[in-house]
């Protein structure tokens, strides 16, 4: 069985990003280079969403929120009403948080 893994190629180095095969010995590998950029340093990623959420902040767009708490709940409240109207998804998800992290699938087969 064949599994993909997301991973940075350096000269001949490979730096897992998420989950790493978990295997010390030698395997067989194909390697597909994907034609996106390399992800941003952390410290890249923050800046970006700071500046992001300054240009937000200025053009008004939280302006009308006036309570954060509030509109978060309420955010959570439409996405449970929406996810619970799906036909089983209540059960699946009561299921899901009642299993062990051990039993839990390390890579998910969409």
């Amino acid at each position: 069985m064949m599994r993909t893994y997301k991973a940075i190629l350096h000269g001949d180095h490979v730096e897992w990003l998420e989950d790493s095969p978990g295997n010390c010995r030698s395997v067989q590998v194909y390697v597909t280079v994907a034609e996106e950029a390399a992800p941003e340093q952390p410290q890249e990623r923050g800046r970006a969403m700071a500046e992001a959420l300054a240009e937000l902040a200025k053009r008004g767009a939280f302006a009308s929120i006036t309570d954060p708490v509030a509109w978060q709940r309420a955010l959570r409240a439409d996405s449970t009403a929406y996810l619970t109207s799906i036909p089983g998804m209540k059960e699946s998800i009561v299921k899901g948080l009642r299993t062990p992290v051990e039993k839990c699938d390390k890579v998910l087969r969409w």
